[in-house]
C-alpha cells in the first residue's frame, strides 16, 4: 500500500527538486558540446591517425581538451596508440576493427 505524503515531506521534496534542476539548461549545452567535440575528433582521426596536437589543430579545440576525449576514447576501446610520432604518440580510430574482428 502507497504511503501517504505529509505536508513536510512534500515540501522537501518540492525544495529539492527546486535545487536541483537546470532551468539554464547547462547540463543540456555540456552534452551538447560535448557529442559536437567527440564527433569532430572521431572524423578527424577516421581521415587519418593523429597526434594530439595534430587533433586539435584541425578541430580547434585545445591540446588539453583533445587529450581528455582521445584518453577517454582509449579507455573505451574506441581508439588506440599507432606508435610515437617525434615527441608524440599517433592515435587511430578503431570502429573499423571492431567491426571486422566481430566478422
Amino acid at each position: 500500500m502507497p504511503t501517504k505524503l505529509t505536508p513536510a515531506h512534500r515540501e522537501a521534496l518540492k525544495r529539492f527538486r527546486d535545487e536541483h534542476t537546470d532551468p539554464a539548461g547547462t547540463l543540456k549545452t555540456y552534452v551538447a558540446d560535448f557529442r559536437h567535440e567527440r564527433k569532430q575528433i572521431i572524423e578527424a582521426l577516421r581521415k587519418a591517425p593523429a597526434t594530439v596536437p595534430e587533433l586539435a589543430s584541425q578541430t580547434g579545440f585545445s591540446a588539453e581538451r583533445v587529450l581528455w576525449h582521445v584518453t577517454a576514447m582509449r579507455k573505451y576501446g574506441a581508439a588506440v596508440e599507432i606508435g610515437p610520432d617525434g615527441s608524440y604518440v599517433k592515435y587511430a580510430y578503431i570502429e573499423q576493427a571492431k567491426k571486422k574482428e566481430k566478422e
